[in-house]
């Protein structure tokens, strides 16, 4: 296994989520829900770079700190921090020991964070399917926590939309595994640009990581989420599903450093629908809970 100085450190900070999320775990720390973020914290301050391949993980494996997701991973930190923060607030402002933060669903939220930290620190594709589909199943629960019929509807739609999309994101793995040497993104993006891929693979990704954003017509998901999810869940709801729906996009096509004008023009015709729907939406819907679904992201309707 290649490691190095803060290998174990990296592999730690997916890892531990994973165990909190044991309740009986979990049960037994005091502010668990502040202790799952503290090796995340701590990667965060090393400076440096660090890559980690585990050679007992299938499909070649690699995660990877630098730079670049750095901030990503700083940002997240930020997110769940005041998710659990609210968690807390919440908690005892209702006087009960039923929030996200509860045993109840403590679980999910452990399984979403760790989801949520493996798909910022993955540098292949198949790590990043397999962290990204755990944060969307572990999401799912804290969806329905209300356990309201609203609620319920929303994760109805939810995990509809979230099958389609991994369903199309395996799909594409299937393609990059036949037509490029490796599924590392460097290794995915040049066989891209070098046109080994066949387009298919573009606009499967394409589609399945806008769903997974909630861009528009699949944001169905999204403002019904935002309706009826409790207040700690909506803060998670832009930094965790939806950002990391962009970020597919980023990882998995190599933006910035090809141009396909065909693919341009769907892209900024689907942006201006988008951003109308969104305004109509907004004018005439006067719902304060709604608007602010709608205003909570510049990708939120996506809008």
């Amino acid at each position: 296994m290649n490691i190095d100085d803060y290998g174990i450190i990296l592999l730690v900070v997916i890892s531990w989520p994973l165990l909190l999320a044991f309740p009986a775990v979990h049960t037994r720390l005091p502010f668990a829900h502040y202790l799952v973020l503290a090796p995340a914290v701590l990667l965060a301050l090393f400076p440096g770079e660090t890559t980690v391949t585990p050679a007992w993980l299938l499909f070649g494996a690699e995660f990877q700190l630098d730079n670049n997701n750095r901030w990503l991973l700083v940002m997240a930190i930020g997110i769940w921090l005041a998710a659990a923060t609210t968690c807390n607030n919440f908690n005892n402002d209702n006087k009960v020991n039923d929030s996200l933060i509860s045993g109840k669903t403590f679980s999910f939220f452990s399984l979403t964070l760790a989801g949520h930290l493996g798909t910022i620190l993955s540098a292949d594709a198949v790590s990043f399917f397999c962290c990204s589909t755990l944060m969307g199943y572990g999401f799912y629960g804290l969806i329905v926590r209300q356990n309201d019929e609203a609620s319920r509807w929303a994760g109805r739609f939810y995990i509809g939309f979230l099958i389609i999309a991994d369903l199309l994101v395996f799909e594409s793995i299937l393609l990059a595994a036949h037509d490029a040497d490796k599924l590392q993104f460097n290794s995915l993006h040049k066989a891209i640009i070098d046109g080994n891929i066949s387009t298919a693979y573009v606009w499967l990704v394409s589609i399945a990581f806008m769903i997974k954003a909630g861009v528009w017509p699949a944001h169905i998901w999204l403002t019904a989420s935002f309706n009826s999810a409790a207040r700690p869940a909506c803060i998670l709801l832009t930094g965790v599903p939806v950002a990391m729906g962009l970020l597919g996009l980023i990882r998995w096509l190599p933006v910035g450093e090809i141009v396909i004008s065909d693919w341009g023009i769907y892209f900024l015709v689907l942006g201006v629908i988008t951003v109308l729907y969104a305004l109509i939406q907004f004018i005439n819907d006067r719902t304060v809970r709604y608007r602010t679904g709608c205003c909570h992201d510049p990708t939120g309707i996506v809008a």
